[in-house]
Protein backbone atom coordinates (compact mmCIF):
# COMPACT_ATOMS: atom_id res chain seq x y z
CA UNK A 1 0.00 0.00 0.00
CA UNK A 2 1.01 3.33 0.24
CA UNK A 3 2.20 6.17 -0.56
CA UNK A 4 2.70 6.87 3.14
CA UNK A 5 4.08 9.56 4.21
CA UNK A 6 7.20 9.00 5.61
CA UNK A 7 9.56 10.09 8.92
CA UNK A 8 12.88 9.24 9.86
CA UNK A 9 13.81 8.76 13.03
CA UNK A 10 17.44 9.45 13.82
CA UNK A 11 18.79 8.51 17.62
CA UNK A 12 21.65 9.83 19.93
CA UNK A 13 25.09 8.93 19.94
CA UNK A 14 25.45 5.07 20.64
CA UNK A 15 22.14 4.62 20.88
CA UNK A 16 19.90 2.10 18.66
CA UNK A 17 16.79 2.17 16.66
CA UNK A 18 15.11 1.00 20.36
CA UNK A 19 14.84 3.85 21.43
CA UNK A 20 12.67 5.49 19.30
CA UNK A 21 10.39 2.74 19.28
CA UNK A 22 7.56 4.07 21.43
CA UNK A 23 7.70 7.17 19.63
CA UNK A 24 7.76 5.18 16.22
CA UNK A 25 4.74 3.46 17.27
CA UNK A 26 2.96 6.00 18.05
CA UNK A 27 3.69 8.16 14.41
CA UNK A 28 2.54 5.00 12.79
CA UNK A 29 -0.82 5.26 14.47
CA UNK A 30 -0.93 8.25 13.65
CA UNK A 31 -0.79 6.91 9.92
CA UNK A 32 2.88 7.68 8.95
CA UNK A 33 5.60 5.38 7.61
CA UNK A 34 8.36 5.04 10.04
CA UNK A 35 12.29 4.46 9.49
CA UNK A 36 13.63 3.79 12.13
CA UNK A 37 16.63 2.14 12.24
CA UNK A 38 20.66 1.63 13.90
CA UNK A 39 23.15 3.77 12.77
CA UNK A 40 26.74 2.15 11.44
CA UNK A 41 29.04 1.04 13.51
CA UNK A 42 26.43 0.19 16.58
CA UNK A 43 25.22 -2.73 18.40
CA UNK A 44 22.97 -5.25 16.27
CA UNK A 45 24.19 -4.02 12.76
CA UNK A 46 25.56 -6.38 10.37
CA UNK A 47 28.34 -5.68 8.21
CA UNK A 48 29.73 -6.72 5.00
CA UNK A 49 33.44 -7.56 4.97
CA UNK A 50 34.91 -7.11 1.83
CA UNK A 51 33.78 -3.54 0.74
CA UNK A 52 36.46 -0.83 -0.13
CA UNK A 53 38.92 0.83 2.03
CA UNK A 54 37.83 4.58 0.71
CA UNK A 55 34.75 4.36 2.82
CA UNK A 56 36.97 5.65 5.67
CA UNK A 57 37.31 9.67 6.59
CA UNK A 58 40.42 11.78 7.51
CA UNK A 59 43.28 11.91 5.67
CA UNK A 60 44.65 7.94 5.35
CA UNK A 61 48.61 8.74 6.15
CA UNK A 62 47.75 9.92 9.60
CA UNK A 63 45.87 7.02 10.95
CA UNK A 64 47.26 3.27 11.23
CA UNK A 65 44.72 1.09 11.19
CA UNK A 66 42.36 3.02 7.92
CA UNK A 67 43.45 -0.30 6.09
CA UNK A 68 42.24 -2.70 8.18
CA UNK A 69 38.62 -4.65 7.34
CA UNK A 70 35.18 -3.36 8.31
CA UNK A 71 35.66 0.10 7.46
CA UNK A 72 32.32 0.50 6.02
CA UNK A 73 30.86 -1.11 9.11
CA UNK A 74 32.29 1.45 11.54
CA UNK A 75 30.86 4.71 12.95
CA UNK A 76 32.10 7.46 11.04
CA UNK A 77 30.70 10.36 13.59
CA UNK A 78 27.58 11.56 11.74
CA UNK A 79 29.88 12.17 8.26
CA UNK A 80 27.74 13.67 5.48
CA UNK A 81 29.99 10.79 3.41
CA UNK A 82 28.81 8.13 5.28
CA UNK A 83 25.98 8.56 8.16
CA UNK A 84 23.75 11.25 5.66
CA UNK A 85 24.30 8.95 2.70
CA UNK A 86 23.04 5.67 4.68
CA UNK A 87 19.88 8.01 5.37
CA UNK A 88 19.45 8.94 1.61
CA UNK A 89 19.77 5.47 0.36
CA UNK A 90 17.62 3.70 2.90
CA UNK A 91 15.01 6.40 2.69
CA UNK A 92 15.80 6.21 -0.98
CA UNK A 93 14.49 2.87 -1.09
CA UNK A 94 11.35 2.84 0.54
CA UNK A 95 10.11 5.91 -2.26
CA UNK A 96 11.34 3.05 -4.92
CA UNK A 97 9.26 0.46 -2.86
CA UNK A 98 12.51 -2.22 -2.63
CA UNK A 99 13.66 -1.91 0.99
CA UNK A 100 9.84 -3.21 2.72
CA UNK A 101 7.67 -5.44 0.57
CA UNK A 102 4.76 -4.20 -0.94
CA UNK A 103 5.38 -0.58 0.88
CA UNK A 104 6.22 2.75 -0.62
CA UNK A 105 6.07 6.21 0.57
CA UNK A 106 5.78 9.56 -1.11
CA UNK A 107 9.04 11.61 -2.27
CA UNK A 108 8.82 14.47 0.49
CA UNK A 109 10.10 12.87 3.99
CA UNK A 110 10.04 14.50 7.06
CA UNK A 111 13.90 13.78 9.50
CA UNK A 112 13.55 13.98 13.82
CA UNK A 113 16.40 13.31 15.22
CA UNK A 114 17.79 14.14 18.82
CA UNK A 115 21.51 14.50 19.93
CA UNK A 116 23.26 12.68 17.99
CA UNK A 117 20.66 12.27 15.16
CA UNK A 118 20.00 15.85 15.82
CA UNK A 119 23.01 16.91 14.67
CA UNK A 120 22.39 14.76 11.06
CA UNK A 121 18.98 16.13 10.75
CA UNK A 122 20.41 19.73 10.38
CA UNK A 123 22.71 18.26 7.98
CA UNK A 124 19.51 16.83 6.30
CA UNK A 125 18.14 19.95 5.78
CA UNK A 126 21.47 21.44 3.87
CA UNK A 127 21.74 18.40 1.73
CA UNK A 128 18.25 18.20 1.39
CA UNK A 129 17.29 16.67 -2.10
CA UNK A 130 19.09 13.47 -3.63
CA UNK A 131 17.87 10.37 -6.14
CA UNK A 132 16.85 7.47 -5.47
CA UNK A 133 18.21 3.99 -6.34
CA UNK A 134 15.94 4.09 -9.18
CA UNK A 135 15.99 7.44 -9.91
CA UNK A 136 13.57 9.28 -8.25
CA UNK A 137 13.66 12.36 -6.68
CA UNK A 138 13.68 12.76 -2.73
CA UNK A 139 13.59 15.91 -0.85
CA UNK A 140 13.44 16.67 2.97
CA UNK A 141 9.70 18.65 3.20
CA UNK A 142 9.92 18.63 6.98
CA UNK A 143 12.56 18.62 9.60
CA UNK A 144 13.08 18.83 13.17
CA UNK A 145 16.41 18.72 14.62
CA UNK A 146 16.45 18.22 18.79
CA UNK A 147 19.51 19.14 20.95
CA UNK A 148 21.74 18.69 17.96
CA UNK A 149 24.76 20.67 16.88
CA UNK A 150 25.20 22.99 13.58
CA UNK A 151 28.71 23.56 14.13
CA UNK A 152 30.29 20.14 15.90
CA UNK A 153 33.62 22.13 16.84
CA UNK A 154 32.43 24.54 18.74
CA UNK A 155 30.35 22.29 20.72
CA UNK A 156 32.98 20.52 21.52
CA UNK A 157 35.51 23.01 22.09
CA UNK A 158 34.26 26.34 22.43
CA UNK A 159 35.96 29.44 22.10
CA UNK A 160 33.17 31.86 23.38
CA UNK A 161 33.33 33.72 20.24
CA UNK A 162 29.11 31.90 19.40
CA UNK A 163 26.59 35.02 19.70
CA UNK A 164 22.92 35.43 19.78
CA UNK A 165 23.58 37.37 16.45
CA UNK A 166 26.44 36.62 14.21
CA UNK A 167 26.71 37.20 10.55
CA UNK A 168 27.44 34.83 8.08
CA UNK A 169 29.24 34.70 4.71
CA UNK A 170 26.76 33.58 2.19
CA UNK A 171 29.21 31.53 0.15
CA UNK A 172 30.41 28.53 2.07
CA UNK A 173 34.02 28.53 1.39
CA UNK A 174 33.82 31.99 2.82
CA UNK A 175 32.29 30.45 5.95
CA UNK A 176 34.33 28.27 6.50
CA UNK A 177 37.46 30.48 6.16
CA UNK A 178 35.64 33.33 8.48
CA UNK A 179 35.02 29.49 11.09
CA UNK A 180 38.99 28.64 10.58
CA UNK A 181 40.12 32.07 11.62
CA UNK A 182 39.04 31.55 14.80
CA UNK A 183 40.84 30.57 17.58
CA UNK A 184 40.18 26.57 18.65
CA UNK A 185 38.49 26.66 22.06
CA UNK A 186 38.42 24.72 24.91
CA UNK A 187 37.55 21.16 25.60
CA UNK A 188 34.58 20.04 27.17
CA UNK A 189 35.91 17.51 29.27
CA UNK A 190 32.96 15.88 31.40
CA UNK A 191 30.72 15.77 27.92
CA UNK A 192 33.69 14.67 25.28
CA UNK A 193 34.56 11.94 28.07
CA UNK A 194 31.09 10.42 28.28
CA UNK A 195 30.07 10.84 24.81
CA UNK A 196 33.17 8.67 23.99
CA UNK A 197 33.16 6.01 26.27
CA UNK A 198 29.33 5.39 24.93
CA UNK A 199 30.62 5.61 21.95
CA UNK A 200 33.31 3.29 22.48
CA UNK A 201 30.83 0.99 24.60
CA UNK A 202 28.14 0.46 21.44
CA UNK A 203 29.90 0.40 19.04
CA UNK A 204 30.19 -3.30 17.35
CA UNK A 205 33.30 -2.92 15.53
CA UNK A 206 36.35 -0.65 17.15
CA UNK A 207 36.13 2.73 16.30
CA UNK A 208 38.24 3.95 12.77
CA UNK A 209 41.72 4.88 13.97
CA UNK A 210 41.29 8.85 13.50
CA UNK A 211 38.17 8.69 16.13
CA UNK A 212 40.54 7.60 18.51
CA UNK A 213 43.41 9.70 17.63
CA UNK A 214 41.26 13.18 17.31
CA UNK A 215 39.88 12.21 21.00
CA UNK A 216 43.54 11.70 22.70
CA UNK A 217 44.41 14.90 20.26
CA UNK A 218 41.88 17.23 22.40
CA UNK A 219 42.37 14.96 25.44
CA UNK A 220 46.43 16.25 25.67
CA UNK A 221 45.28 19.93 25.37
CA UNK A 222 47.41 23.06 23.95
CA UNK A 223 49.02 23.98 21.74
CA UNK A 224 46.10 23.34 19.49
CA UNK A 225 47.82 25.46 16.75
CA UNK A 226 50.93 23.83 16.34
CA UNK A 227 51.85 23.04 12.77
CA UNK A 228 53.33 19.67 14.06
CA UNK A 229 49.84 18.32 14.88
CA UNK A 230 48.30 17.10 11.81
CA UNK A 231 46.26 15.06 13.59
CA UNK A 232 44.30 18.14 15.16
CA UNK A 233 44.42 19.81 11.92
CA UNK A 234 42.58 17.18 10.23
CA UNK A 235 39.81 17.17 13.18
CA UNK A 236 39.25 20.60 12.37
CA UNK A 237 38.94 20.46 8.82
CA UNK A 238 36.44 17.28 8.79
CA UNK A 239 34.79 18.33 11.64
CA UNK A 240 34.03 21.81 9.76
CA UNK A 241 33.49 20.63 6.45
CA UNK A 242 31.88 16.94 6.82
CA UNK A 243 30.07 17.07 9.83
CA UNK A 244 28.31 20.53 10.86
CA UNK A 245 25.71 22.10 8.79
CA UNK A 246 26.23 25.63 9.24
CA UNK A 247 29.48 25.15 6.77
CA UNK A 248 27.88 22.48 4.08
CA UNK A 249 26.13 24.22 1.02
CA UNK A 250 22.73 24.27 0.61
CA UNK A 251 20.58 22.92 -1.87
CA UNK A 252 17.88 24.17 -4.20
CA UNK A 253 14.85 22.81 -1.32
CA UNK A 254 13.45 25.03 1.41
CA UNK A 255 12.63 21.94 3.95
CA UNK A 256 10.16 23.59 7.08
CA UNK A 257 12.43 23.57 10.21
CA UNK A 258 11.21 23.33 13.97
CA UNK A 259 14.30 23.31 15.83
CA UNK A 260 14.42 22.21 19.78
CA UNK A 261 17.01 23.46 21.91
CA UNK A 262 17.62 23.52 25.47
CA UNK A 263 18.96 26.30 27.71
CA UNK A 264 20.30 24.29 30.13
CA UNK A 265 21.74 22.19 27.81
CA UNK A 266 25.58 22.99 28.06
CA UNK A 267 26.77 20.25 25.64
CA UNK A 268 24.94 21.84 22.36
CA UNK A 269 23.75 25.26 24.02
CA UNK A 270 21.45 27.71 22.16
CA UNK A 271 23.41 29.34 19.78
CA UNK A 272 23.81 25.79 17.87
CA UNK A 273 19.63 26.93 16.91
CA UNK A 274 20.70 30.47 16.52
CA UNK A 275 23.54 30.25 14.03
CA UNK A 276 21.64 28.45 11.80
CA UNK A 277 18.63 31.01 11.88
CA UNK A 278 20.80 33.70 11.46
CA UNK A 279 22.16 32.40 8.43
CA UNK A 280 18.79 31.07 6.73
CA UNK A 281 17.21 34.56 7.33
CA UNK A 282 20.17 36.86 6.16
CA UNK A 283 19.81 40.07 7.60
CA UNK A 284 17.30 38.80 9.82
CA UNK A 285 14.47 38.97 7.62
CA UNK A 286 12.22 36.01 9.12
CA UNK A 287 11.36 34.62 5.66
CA UNK A 288 13.05 31.44 5.82
CA UNK A 289 9.81 28.72 6.92
CA UNK A 290 11.58 27.23 10.60
CA UNK A 291 11.06 27.86 13.99
CA UNK A 292 12.40 27.45 17.43
CA UNK A 293 11.80 26.12 21.00
CA UNK A 294 14.12 26.79 23.73
CA UNK A 295 13.78 25.55 27.37
CA UNK A 296 15.32 23.38 30.14
CA UNK A 297 15.73 20.56 28.08
CA UNK A 298 18.12 18.18 26.54
CA UNK A 299 21.57 17.26 27.56
CA UNK A 300 22.46 17.55 31.57
CA UNK A 301 22.67 19.90 33.41
CA UNK A 302 18.60 20.17 31.69
CA UNK A 303 15.91 18.93 33.81
CA UNK A 304 13.08 17.64 30.73
CA UNK A 305 10.52 18.18 33.28
CA UNK A 306 7.22 16.52 32.19
CA UNK A 307 5.28 18.91 31.23
CA UNK A 308 7.98 20.59 28.66
CA UNK A 309 8.18 17.32 27.18
CA UNK A 310 4.73 16.69 26.51
CA UNK A 311 4.54 20.48 24.81
CA UNK A 312 7.70 19.77 22.70
CA UNK A 313 5.91 17.33 21.52
CA UNK A 314 2.51 18.41 20.30
CA UNK A 315 4.56 21.31 18.14
CA UNK A 316 6.37 18.52 16.66
CA UNK A 317 3.16 16.31 15.51
CA UNK A 318 2.20 19.98 14.72
CA UNK A 319 4.65 20.47 12.66
CA UNK A 320 4.89 16.94 10.65
CA UNK A 321 1.18 17.09 10.06
CA UNK A 322 0.87 20.19 8.51
CA UNK A 323 4.04 19.94 6.80
CA UNK A 324 3.72 16.07 5.50
CA UNK A 325 0.37 15.41 5.07
CA UNK A 326 -1.53 19.38 4.82
CA UNK A 327 -3.18 17.99 8.48
CA UNK A 328 -4.29 21.25 10.22
CA UNK A 329 -3.53 24.74 10.02
CA UNK A 330 0.14 25.77 9.41
CA UNK A 331 2.18 26.71 12.51
CA UNK A 332 2.76 30.47 13.12
CA UNK A 333 6.19 31.59 12.37
CA UNK A 334 7.42 31.78 16.66
CA UNK A 335 10.14 31.53 18.82
CA UNK A 336 8.72 30.02 21.67
CA UNK A 337 10.46 29.63 25.44
CA UNK A 338 9.75 27.59 28.38
CA UNK A 339 11.69 29.44 31.50
CA UNK A 340 13.61 27.02 34.19
CA UNK A 341 12.35 26.94 37.25
CA UNK A 342 14.11 25.10 39.81
CA UNK A 343 12.24 23.28 41.63
CA UNK A 344 10.52 19.91 41.86
CA UNK A 345 7.51 20.39 39.93
CA UNK A 346 7.02 18.73 37.17
CA UNK A 347 6.23 21.68 35.05
CA UNK A 348 8.56 24.51 33.32
CA UNK A 349 8.91 28.16 34.05
CA UNK A 350 6.65 30.37 31.90
CA UNK A 351 5.89 30.15 28.08
CA UNK A 352 7.23 33.41 26.10
CA UNK A 353 6.68 33.77 22.47
CA UNK A 354 7.46 35.88 19.68
CA UNK A 355 7.71 36.12 16.15
CA UNK A 356 11.54 36.63 16.31
CA UNK A 357 13.90 35.87 18.86
CA UNK A 358 14.81 39.57 19.27
CA UNK A 359 10.93 39.87 19.87
CA UNK A 360 10.93 37.94 23.32
CA UNK A 361 13.81 40.62 24.48
CA UNK A 362 13.21 43.97 25.91
CA UNK A 363 16.73 45.89 26.39
CA UNK A 364 19.33 44.85 28.87
CA UNK A 365 20.33 45.29 32.10
CA UNK A 366 24.17 46.39 32.27
CA UNK A 367 26.12 45.94 35.85
CA UNK A 368 29.79 47.36 36.06
CA UNK A 369 30.94 44.95 39.38
CA UNK A 370 34.08 46.34 40.53
CA UNK A 371 36.20 43.73 39.64
CA UNK A 372 39.76 43.07 39.66
CA UNK A 373 42.44 41.08 40.66
CA UNK A 374 44.47 37.85 39.36
CA UNK A 375 42.83 34.64 38.52
CA UNK A 376 45.27 31.77 38.92
CA UNK A 377 45.06 28.09 37.53
CA UNK A 378 46.11 26.14 40.47
CA UNK A 379 42.89 27.37 42.33
CA UNK A 380 41.22 24.80 44.29
CA UNK A 381 38.11 24.68 43.46
CA UNK A 382 35.07 22.96 45.11
CA UNK A 383 32.14 24.59 43.15
CA UNK A 384 33.84 23.08 40.17
CA UNK A 385 33.31 19.92 41.04
CA UNK A 386 29.67 20.25 42.22
CA UNK A 387 28.94 21.73 38.89
CA UNK A 388 30.42 20.01 35.85
CA UNK A 389 27.42 18.42 34.01
CA UNK A 390 28.50 14.70 34.44
CA UNK A 391 30.60 13.02 37.09
CA UNK A 392 32.72 11.06 35.03
CA UNK A 393 34.68 9.50 37.88
CA UNK A 394 32.20 7.45 39.69
CA UNK A 395 29.50 7.26 36.41
CA UNK A 396 27.08 4.38 36.76
CA UNK A 397 24.50 2.96 34.67
CA UNK A 398 20.91 4.67 35.20
CA UNK A 399 22.66 7.84 36.78
CA UNK A 400 20.56 10.64 36.74
CA UNK A 401 22.73 14.07 35.97
CA UNK A 402 19.89 16.65 35.67
CA UNK A 403 19.41 19.60 37.71
CA UNK A 404 19.89 22.73 39.01
CA UNK A 405 23.41 23.42 40.24
CA UNK A 406 23.07 24.37 44.03
CA UNK A 407 26.44 25.16 46.34
CA UNK A 408 26.93 26.67 49.65
CA UNK A 409 31.14 26.53 48.98
CA UNK A 410 33.01 29.47 49.12
CA UNK A 411 34.95 31.20 46.57
CA UNK A 412 38.15 29.53 45.75
CA UNK A 413 41.30 31.21 46.17
CA UNK A 414 42.86 32.44 42.63
CA UNK A 415 39.30 33.05 41.67
CA UNK A 416 37.08 36.01 41.60
CA UNK A 417 33.36 37.38 41.75
CA UNK A 418 31.41 40.03 41.95
CA UNK A 419 27.72 40.69 42.34
CA UNK A 420 24.72 43.21 42.09
CA UNK A 421 22.84 44.86 44.93
CA UNK A 422 20.17 42.87 46.40
CA UNK A 423 17.31 43.25 43.79
CA UNK A 424 14.46 45.47 44.99
CA UNK A 425 11.97 43.29 42.32
CA UNK A 426 12.21 40.00 39.98
CA UNK A 427 14.60 40.75 37.06
CA UNK A 428 13.76 38.16 34.37
CA UNK A 429 16.78 37.80 31.73
CA UNK A 430 15.94 35.73 28.35
CA UNK A 431 19.05 35.66 26.09
CA UNK A 432 22.77 34.96 26.30
CA UNK A 433 24.35 37.37 28.74
CA UNK A 434 27.65 39.54 27.53
CA UNK A 435 30.62 39.36 29.83
CA UNK A 436 33.09 42.24 28.87
CA UNK A 437 36.57 42.69 30.35
CA UNK A 438 40.39 43.14 30.28
CA UNK A 439 42.73 40.54 30.66
CA UNK A 440 47.03 40.36 30.59
CA UNK A 441 47.61 36.37 30.84
CA UNK A 442 50.37 35.33 31.61
CA UNK A 443 50.55 32.67 28.69
CA UNK A 444 48.96 31.93 25.24
CA UNK A 445 46.68 29.33 25.73
CA UNK A 446 45.13 29.82 28.54
CA UNK A 447 41.04 30.67 29.06
CA UNK A 448 38.70 32.36 31.39
CA UNK A 449 35.28 30.68 32.59
CA UNK A 450 32.60 32.72 33.41
CA UNK A 451 29.56 31.07 35.74
CA UNK A 452 26.56 33.39 36.96
CA UNK A 453 25.07 32.72 39.88
CA UNK A 454 21.91 33.01 41.64
CA UNK A 455 22.65 34.11 45.69
CA UNK A 456 20.50 33.99 48.10
CA UNK A 457 21.98 34.12 51.26
CA UNK A 458 25.10 31.77 51.21
CA UNK A 459 23.74 29.74 48.87
CA UNK A 460 24.15 29.64 44.99
CA UNK A 461 22.26 28.40 42.03
CA UNK A 462 24.23 27.90 39.08
CA UNK A 463 21.84 30.16 35.54
CA UNK A 464 24.38 29.70 33.15
CA UNK A 465 28.08 29.88 32.22
CA UNK A 466 30.44 30.44 29.51
CA UNK A 467 34.09 30.05 28.33
CA UNK A 468 36.42 32.36 26.35
CA UNK A 469 39.50 31.10 24.66
CA UNK A 470 41.99 34.27 25.01
CA UNK A 471 43.46 35.24 21.91
CA UNK A 472 47.42 35.90 22.72
CA UNK A 473 49.14 36.11 25.73
CA UNK A 474 49.77 40.16 25.69
CA UNK A 475 46.72 42.11 27.50
CA UNK A 476 43.78 42.24 25.17
CA UNK A 477 39.97 43.31 25.84
CA UNK A 478 37.69 40.12 25.83
CA UNK A 479 33.73 40.37 25.29
CA UNK A 480 32.27 36.93 24.90
CA UNK A 481 28.72 35.69 25.32
CA UNK A 482 27.61 32.74 28.18
CA UNK A 483 25.64 29.41 26.64
CA UNK A 484 21.96 31.40 27.75
CA UNK A 485 19.00 31.19 29.51
CA UNK A 486 15.96 32.00 30.28
CA UNK A 487 15.24 32.83 34.77
CA UNK A 488 13.55 35.16 36.91
CA UNK A 489 16.21 36.06 39.49
CA UNK A 490 13.86 36.90 43.08
CA UNK A 491 13.30 40.16 44.62
CA UNK A 492 15.92 39.81 47.55
CA UNK A 493 18.68 37.67 45.68
CA UNK A 494 21.72 39.16 44.14
CA UNK A 495 23.28 38.35 40.83
CA UNK A 496 26.72 37.21 41.14
CA UNK A 497 29.35 37.04 38.13
CA UNK A 498 32.26 34.41 39.00
CA UNK A 499 35.55 33.85 37.06
CA UNK A 500 38.19 31.49 37.23
CA UNK A 501 41.12 30.53 34.77
CA UNK A 502 40.53 26.71 35.97
CA UNK A 503 36.74 25.10 34.91
CA UNK A 504 37.93 21.61 35.01
CA UNK A 505 36.60 18.86 35.03
CA UNK A 506 34.08 20.64 32.71
CA UNK A 507 36.23 22.29 30.65
CA UNK A 508 39.58 20.94 30.38
CA UNK A 509 42.24 22.12 32.18
CA UNK A 510 44.92 24.38 30.20
CA UNK A 511 48.54 23.40 29.83
CA UNK A 512 49.22 26.72 30.18
CA UNK A 513 49.90 27.09 33.87
CA UNK A 514 49.98 30.80 35.24
CA UNK A 515 47.76 33.66 36.01
CA UNK A 516 45.60 35.96 34.36
CA UNK A 517 45.33 39.85 35.77
CA UNK A 518 41.91 40.65 35.35
CA UNK A 519 40.51 44.60 35.50
CA UNK A 520 37.03 46.36 33.99
CA UNK A 521 34.52 44.05 34.25
CA UNK A 522 30.54 44.24 33.48
CA UNK A 523 28.03 42.05 32.80
CA UNK A 524 24.96 42.87 30.65
CA UNK A 525 21.84 40.40 30.80
CA UNK A 526 19.15 40.26 28.58
CA UNK A 527 15.86 41.24 29.76
CA UNK A 528 12.54 39.03 28.87
CA UNK A 529 9.68 40.90 27.26
CA UNK A 530 6.77 40.05 29.49
CA UNK A 531 4.64 41.13 26.38
CA UNK A 532 5.84 37.89 24.90
CA UNK A 533 3.84 35.88 27.98
CA UNK A 534 0.92 34.45 26.03
CA UNK A 535 -2.19 34.71 28.09
CA UNK A 536 -3.05 31.41 28.04
CA UNK A 537 -0.99 28.09 27.02
CA UNK A 538 -3.01 26.41 24.65
CA UNK A 539 -0.93 23.05 25.99
CA UNK A 540 -0.90 22.75 29.64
Amino acid sequence: PGPWPLIVMLHGLGGSRDNNWSEAAGYAERGYAVLDYTARGYWENTCETGLPATTMAGTEKLYEDEAEPNLACRTQLANRRHEIKDTQHLAGRLVDGTLVDGVTVAPQIGVLGRSYGGGQTWMLTRDNSWRSPEGRRVRVAAAVPIIGWTDLLDALLPNGRATDVKSFEKNTADRLDQRRAERIGVLKESYASTFYMGMSSAAKFKLPGYLNAWYESMLAGEPYTDAANPVMADMVDELLRERSALFMPMDAGRPAILSVQGFTDGMFPASQALNMYNLLNKNRTNTYPMNMYFGDYGHPVAQGKKAERAYVDGLIEEWFDHYLVGRGKAPKRSVEVHATRCDDSSKPGPLYSAKTFKKLQQGSASFDLGMSGTLDTGADDVRARVIKPIDTDAMTEGANYAGCRVTRAPLAEGNLAGATDVLSEPLTMLGLPTVSLTAHPEFEDMYISARLWDVDGDERTLVDRGVFRLQSGNEQSALFKLFGNAYTFAEGHSIELELTANDSRSFLESNAEGTITISDVSLSLPLADLSALPDVDRRQ
